[in-house]
């Protein structure tokens, strides 16, 4: 007769393993992957930069070549390393800019170094009155107005669509796409067998007022305003006012605690 328990004379099975202990030595460990498969902008400094987006050819295939992805790369910064400025770096950069100016992308320049020639750049392919050129009169350092104003254009999201007429889906193309859209009103309909392109680069008239090629849509929450590009500098200006005096009367009703003596001073609210 077998007098020592079933459960006594069982064989013994290992302890469970411990949370957080280390794994027994005869399991495989995964691969440690390599710094540059983690994400395709990603690589060591021994290698060639690489890109996801479809680069923009340079118009040179022996630089397409050796640059990441055939081309100039999106989205990204690209430094070019000159002895000193004019020895060729615009027609270098000319044949992707005129590329980008014919696919509808807005091309602006920042502090040339030197006077460019507007005959010189439409021989180069270059649409000038739709060249937007910003002349800051400072150094590219830390600081400046220069690299302000480059920031601003980056942030802007310059490209926009308004419209004369319904629109519908408005929320998940602001949301989904970052594409700001003005439009007259919503509406359900669907734009098939309803829209069709009949010109560009003409005079359109949208919301009772006449808009020209070059003039300068501004839009947000509050609505839409179109700048004609004649009187640019004289709207800078009187807006550079209006702000600074507005900032004045701010200052003035947070101190005194009073929009009464605000309104006394400025005339307005």
């Amino acid at each position: 007769m077998d007098l020592v328990p079933a459960a006594v004379s069982a064989p013994l099975s290992p302890p469970p393993a411990a949370v957080g202990s280390a794994p027994p030595r005869d399991t495989p460990r995964r691969p440690v992957p390599a710094p540059e498969t983690l994400h395709p902008t990603l690589w060591l400094g021994h290698q060639l930069a690489r890109h996801a987006d479809v680069a923009v050819p340079s118009g040179f295939k022996m630089l397409d070549a050796q640059l990441p992805g055939g081309g100039w790369p999106r989205r990204a910064l690209t430094e070019l390393l000159l002895p000193h400025a004019g020895v060729g770096e615009i027609r270098l950069l000319c044949a992707s800019l005129v590329a980008t100016q014919k696919a509808g992308r807005l091309v602006m320049l920042f502090d040339p170094p030197s006077a460019l020639s507007a005959h010189a750049l439409a021989q180069l392919g270059f649409d000038v009155e739709q060249l937007l050129i910003v002349n800051t009169r400072t150094r590219v350092i830390p600081g400046t107005d220069s690299l302000w104003a480059l920031e601003q254009a980056l942030k802007s999201g310059h490209v926009g669509a308004v419209l004369d007429g319904g629109i519908r889906d408005l929320t998940e193309i602001r949301r989904d796409y970052g594409f700001p859209v003005y439009a007259r009103d919503v509406s359900p309909g669907t734009t098939l067998g309803r829209y069709r392109t009949v010109a560009s680069q003409v005079p359109v008239r949208v919301g009772g007022i006449m808009v020209h090629p070059g003039d300068i849509v501004v839009g947000d929450v509050d609505g839409v305003v179109v700048v004609p590009h004649a009187q640019a500098a004289e709207v800078l200006a009187m807006a550079q006012e209006i702000d600074s005096r507005e900032l004045e009367q701010a200052k003035l009703i947070m101190a005194e605690k009073s929009l009464r003596k605000g309104l006394a001073k400025y005339g307005r609210i």
